[in-house]
């Protein structure tokens, strides 16, 4: 019995002595730069799983083992550091900048950061400062002229108006040139709703102007089909990699919590004019003609007194009146395109909440844009949540959550040869037709309009009775877990929702000069035609994609490889109903039409893909390779 208890007490001082051999390592990190504290900096005991991350202040504090023991420090855009446990229990280090690396690390496919020397293909990088200092209402728009190879062209000057983006030029004759947009490292819907007809409709927005450019933290532009290759056949045009803000802007500024208010307020005005002759009248081949839009009647200075169109029912003699007195219109000059526009303005508010400690960081934003159009009736409103988080669970496992939730409300005119369109008239305005002070509309019967151009409407009247309104609700997102069981190697499965429902309600009026203008000047008295058109347009699409990425020298030979599975299923449903031969004027419901024609459509598209890319580094050469197939 005696053996027995002195075997034990030998065995629990001998456990005693083994975990007595443990002791803490603490300490501060700070930057050579300028001394402050450097919070989120990964503390690692080399060669184990052993780790901590300083806190707010730069603290932290480490258990080891053994004197020999070698702690890392390595934060992004900073020199790595390596220091010897020794005897010390006390370990305060102070980290220098890395410049070469800030300079080289792009965030590429999969949301994965790389030095830009390591890839074989071609990326851009543009920041915070570069996005929301253009004040640009669509992100692709802050692009012009920022990135070489990338061209922005805007369909209008429009609130809300679609900008096509192209990559190194078009592609493709008949399909889209658009690239892909990946937003927190999962691909998002940026395409119109729908394709508007040439020459009629009004121009459907893009759906990259859901996103508050406040929001923004980085922008990469991956070009070339080995930089797409990742992402598939909907890459084809090149890759708009946007990364949101986190709590990184928080721990930069060495506090826990950091909150940011972004106010702007900026005014629009036409840039540019066309350039009119002011020496010939309303008319063609020197004769005046109050019906005509040319503006080759005589000269102006030769001109006398005439009736107004308004007034006057004799084609072939403006100068003559019922009553025999004397003719009111005095040719002059008018600046009819000039006087048609008016100021516009963009106000934006935004609210960014940045938080970090050991543990997580994020970052919480509200936004809202109030845009009024240099066209009277046009103008968007937009209204923005984001979350974007990063967590650290354990030792070798962590999560990212990112959410947007957006609404935007877009009031809009006709484009093109639509005879409703007002710039389709301003323009083409004689010099000597004063469109600006001119009634615009009968007083027995407002859906009867005076106008110079028969079948067309004035500009005035149309912004005053047709609406055309679009307003889309939107949600997308994704959450990931990475975990990574050996220093070398990293599990990630990252799963996203995209789902958007756009709305559509457009009216021309009754009496719309397309559809049954009257004409109480030659007996036409009541007014006819006119369409309500209502759609809906909703699109979801579910993006999931696992990845093993490896990291890993040996020796001479440096090997960087990713191989994933990525499934998105994409299902769209589109309803129309339009109405034509408007009842009652002003009633703008379907209900009030005579005739209703209905257009459904529904689509599904589902694509199971696995890839491969890798990188094989020895001594100074390097090999690059990617290759991904797909059902």
């Amino acid at each position: 019995m005696k053996k027995v208890l002195c075997f034990l007490l030998f065995m629990a001082f001998g456990t005693l002595t083994m975990f007595g051999q443990a002791r803490v390592i603490s300490g501060i990190v700070t930057s050579a730069e300028d001394g402050s504290p450097l919070p989120g900096v990964t503390v690692s005991v080399k060669g184990t799983t052993s780790g901590a991350i300083t806190n707010v202040n730069g603290n932290f504090q480490i258990d080891v083992l053994d004197d020999s023991d070698i702690l890392v420090f390595s934060f992004v855009g900073l020199a790595t550091q390596e220091m010897s446990v020794g005897s010390q229990n006390q370990l305060d280090v102070v980290m220098e900048s890395d410049l070469l690396e800030i300079d080289e690390v792009v965030v590429t496919a999969m949301g994965i950061r790389k030095s830009k020397k390591a890839l074989g293909y071609s990326v851009q990088e543009i920041d915070e400062s570069q996005i929301s200092g253009a004040k640009n209402m669509d992100i692709s728009k802050s692009l012009q002229g920022k990135i070489a190879g990338v061209n922005v062209k805007q369909s209008s000057g429009m609130p809300g108006a679609t900008s096509h983006v192209t990559i190194r030029g078009n592609v493709s004759l008949t399909g889209s040139n658009q690239p892909l947009y990946v937003v927190d490292g999962m691909p998002i819907a940026s395409e119109k709703a729908f394709v508007e007809e040439v020459g009629t409709g009004t121009n459907p927005s893009s759906r990259i102007v859901d996103l508050n450019p406040e929001d923004i933290e980085s922008i990469s532009v991956l070009k070339g089909a080995t930089a797409s290759a990742l992402y598939g056949l909907r890459a084809a045009n090149g890759v708009i990699v946007i990364t949101t803000k986190s709590g990184s802007a928080a721990r930069l500024a060495g506090k826990k919590t950091l909150v940011t208010v972004n106010s702007s307020f900026s005014s629009d005005q036409i840039s540019r004019l066309p350039e009119l002759q002011s020496t010939y009248g309303q008319g063609n081949g020197g004769t005046l003609g109050l019906w005509s839009s040319g503006s080759w009647g005589p000269r102006i200075d030769t001109l006398q007194n005439y009736q107004s169109q308004e007034e006057n029912l004799y084609f072939d003699n403006p100068y003559e009146t019922f009553d025999g007195s004397a003719p009111t219109q005095i040719p002059k000059v008018y600046n009819n395109q000039e006087d048609f526009f008016q100021k516009g303005y963009t106000f934006t508010n935004s609210v960014d909440i940045s938080t970090a400690s050991d543990r997580a960081n994020y970052s919480l934003g509200i936004g809202r844009t109030d845009q009024k159009g240099i066209i009277e009736t046009t103008g968007m409103i937009r209204n923005n949540a984001k979350f974007n988080g990063n967590f650290v669970l354990g030792n070798r496992w962590s999560a990212s959550v990112s959410a947007n939730v957006s609404s935007v409300n877009i009031d809009k005119i006709p484009g093109g040869s639509n005879l409703s369109n007002p710039l389709f008239t301003v323009y083409f305005a004689p010099r000597t037709y004063d469109m600006t002070n001119k009634p615009f509309e009968h007083d027995s019967n407002p859906y009867n309009q005076y106008h110079y151009r028969f079948a067309m409407d004035n500009p005035y009247w149309a912004l005053k009775h047709s609406n055309y309104n679009e307003v889309t609700d939107r949600f997308f997102g994704n959450a990931a877990i990475n975990f990574q069981p050996f220093d070398w190697m990293k599990i990630n499965y990252r799963i996203g929702l995209d789902r958007f429902l756009t709305t559509g309600h457009e009216v021309i009026s009754l009496g719309s000069g397309g559809a049954g203008r009257g004409y109480p000047e030659f007996g036409i008295m009541d007014p006819a035609g006119g369409q309500v058109d209502d759609y809906t347009y909703q699109r979801q699409e579910l993006n999931s994609n696992a990845s093993i990425s490896i990291t890993k020298d040996f020796g001479e030979i440096g090997l960087d490889a990713v191989i994933g599975n990525e499934f998105y299923d994409i299902t769209t449903k589109t309803h129309s109903m339009t109405g034509t031969n408007i009842t009652i004027g002003g009633f703008d419901h379907i209900s009030n039409t005579g005739t209703q024609t209905v257009f459904q459509e529904l689509t599904r598209q589902r694509v199971i893909g696995f890839y491969g890319s890798a990188t094989v580094d020895y001594a100074v050469l390097n090999s690059n390779r990617t290759e991904r197939c797909g059902v």
